[in-house]
């Protein structure tokens, strides 16, 4: 029971489980088989399961200080600075655009929540596996979104290409990281996005970025990209950022690129993020891009908890991370830095 408890994220009643290193090696041993790891030597076994019992009480002390819920995921091996190599790999552009940001007409019929979750506004969960291209698969999303919505109400989101960033962007180091900031100029030269099926993804499993391959002429055109919401460019002055608008263009103008901190995303199976759980929230603090993909404004439970929104965020890490590949992160906060660089591709046909 204990097990399977701290599989689901209800680690709060289930951390008396893990009072003893028995415990912690029968969930060692379950993670192993669930997560087909096969060590080569008996040392680096040894090894990994410290990792692994460090990382269980990093998850419990976690829980304890917010309402999200931490606990063993396939990443429990890995040492935090593994971790960060591997996904964590926002790298700022040298050259802060200092593009429009966009001001919706009005308030007026502003929602209090918004979910592009089951419409045709996204595609589904994406996995960028072994390569470090969080920055692109955000884009891809971002674009995505925009295709469907400049298509008409009936429109569905195409699945684009992730790959073509990886190999053709110059700009940016492709598995090794980068911008969505820069992408967006690099796709504005090459004039849009063509499709995963003519461009698939080979990096994902490689780790590598491959030879930029010649591919048709994207059927919609980028032509630069705008915030939505005023970015912040230091860590002095980034607990100020306007969450109104960025909820409000979430609901008008559709799901954006937004980079966050998610240095403690690893051990994460769901609830809330607090600002207190995510960390720092500074330029600096970036390290992973995401889609916000909705929001929730209104209150919730009646247990004391859950006092302010949420937003809703999709994650490129597969659906058998968090809640089926997505998280939720406290609105009012700037809680992980999620309103620092929020944007949008201007997309035409």
């Amino acid at each position: 029971m204990w097990i399977s408890c701290i599989v689901v994220g209800l680690l709060a009643s289930c951390a008396s489980a893990f009072r003893t290193a028995s415990d912690v090696a029968l969930a060692f041993s379950k993670f192993k088989l669930d997560n087909g790891r096969v060590y080569a030597t008996h040392d680096e076994e040894v090894a990994r399961f410290a990792v692994f019992a460090d990382n269980v009480a990093k998850a419990q002390a976690l829980s304890a200080v917010g309402d999200a819920e931490f606990g063993v995921t396939r990443f429990s091996d890995l040492r935090a600075e593994e971790f960060k190599e591997m996904y964590l790999t926002y790298t700022p552009s040298a050259d802060r655009a200092l593009n429009v940001v966009v001001t919706p007409d009005s308030d007026q019929g502003f929602p209090d929540h918004c979910d592009y979750r089951g419409t045709n506004n996204i595609t589904k969960v994406k996995n960028q596996n072994a390569c470090g291209s969080c920055w692109a698969f955000s884009v891809t999303e971002a674009y995505e979104s925009q295709c469907a919505r400049a298509g008409g109400d009936n429109a569905k989101a195409p699945v684009l290409s992730t790959e073509q960033i990886v190999d053709c962007d110059t700009i940016d180091l492709g598995c090794d990281g980068g911008d969505p900031v820069s992408a967006y100029k690099y796709l504005k030269k090459a004039g849009g996005m063509t499709t995963a099926k003519i461009y698939p993804d080979t990096s994902s499993a490689s780790g590598n970025a491959g030879r930029c391959r010649k591919f048709p002429k994207p059927a919609n055109k980028i032509t630069g990209f705008n915030y939505t919401t005023k970015p912040c460019n230091d860590d002095e002055h980034c607990n100020d950022q306007n969450e109104h608008k960025l909820a409000l263009n979430v609901a008008t103008t559709g799901p954006p690129s937004v980079c966050v901190n998610a240095e403690i995303w690893s051990g994460y199976v769901g609830g809330i993020l607090t600002s207190k759980q995510c960390g720092g929230n500074g330029m600096s603090d970036l390290d992973h891009c995401v889609q916000v993909v909705g929001y929730n404004l209104k209150t919730h439970g009646t247990d004391g908890k859950h006092k302010k929104g949420y937003w809703i965020v999709r994650n490129s890490w597969g659906t058998d991370w968090g809640q089926d590949g997505f998280l939720y992160v406290e609105y009012g906060d700037n809680a992980c830095g999620i309103a620092n660089e929020a944007t949008i591709p201007i997309v035409s046909d």
